[in-house]
């Protein structure tokens, strides 16, 4: 695993409780995604920044899940729509469970992948959070501003 990037005055080295906390953020946001990195991020907001970061981290990870779910259960919820008002147009003669059924399935199996792979997500997080990581934007922006106070 990559060393820690530290950045004099922006992102310094967080204390071991800080990391501990930021990990556990990650932790909790497996299963309270909204409430648990948005009352983290609240608590620590103003008094230790590399939690904050790891909070605001885990809420926008749990914001662009919800928006992609969103967005694939709109299309999906148009399909069937369409399907519905095809089958009422033929006075329902192709009619099958099947398509439904199939259709059900496969939802789930998304949804359980999906899972999966957020779960994997927030135990990758904690663990670099543990490691004193910064979260990879606070990272971006330190560089930025840094580049930016070279510059000038």
């Amino acid at each position: 695993m990559k060393s820690p990037v530290r950045i004099p005055g922006q992102l310094d080295e967080p204390e071991r409780k800080d990391t501990v906390l930021g990990a556990a953020v990650h932790i909790v946001s497996i299963f309270s995604p909204l409430w648990g990195p948005l009352i983290g991020w609240a608590i620590f907001r103003g008094t230790r920044k590399f939690v904050a970061a790891h909070a605001w981290s885990a809420l926008a990870e749990f914001i662009l899940l919800k928006a992609a779910l969103l967005a694939a259960g709109l299309i999906s919820f148009g399909f069937t729509i369409a399907s519905l008002v095809n089958h009422y147009n033929n006075q329902w003669k192709d009619f099958s469970w099947w398509p439904i059924l199939t259709k059900l399935a496969l939802t789930w199996i998304a949804l359980l992948i999906l899972g999966a792979i957020t779960t994997v997500l927030s135990v990758r997080q904690a663990l670099r959070a543990y490691n004193g990581h910064w979260p990879a934007s606070h990272v971006r922006k330190a560089r930025k501003s840094q580049k930016s106070l070279a510059e000038s």
